[in-house]
């Protein structure tokens, strides 16, 4: 939570600003764990291959929610968010927005979330 309010910045890996994978990639690397890299489909990818992922239906605080055009699995994905719980996630949305936190958008959520601990 110590980003939110920080501006979105494509390609942003910290600390003048955020894209979605590198706000996600940062929350990690800052305890040590490895998610893939800058880049969301590779962090899907990266998790999928580890064994990393769970069903959307057992979220718990600290996954990462992925989304792709229609919620396929197999496609590109173009966002990652970190779920905080109670329906909530933290997000580098888009140029001019900031970090914040929302509830979860479901059209296009790819039915399985990545667990890089646990």
């Amino acid at each position: 939570r110590a980003q939110l309010g920080e501006p979105y910045v494509w390609g942003g890996a910290g600390p003048s600003g955020w894209d979605c994978s590198g706000l996600t990639m940062m929350a990690y690397s800052s305890v040590g764990v490895s998610i893939g890299g800058h880049g969301s489909t590779s962090q899907y990818n990266y998790l999928k291959s580890a064994g990393k992922l769970v069903n959307i239906a057992d979220l718990r605080a600290g996954d990462l929610l992925f989304y792709s055009d229609g919620g396929s699995t197999t496609g590109t994905k173009y966002h990652v968010a970190l779920y905080v719980g109670n329906g909530k996630m933290i997000e580098a949305p888009y140029p001019g927005q900031v970090v914040r936190e929302v509830s979860i958008r479901y059209g296009d959520l790819v039915p399985y979330a990545g667990r890089p601990t646990g």
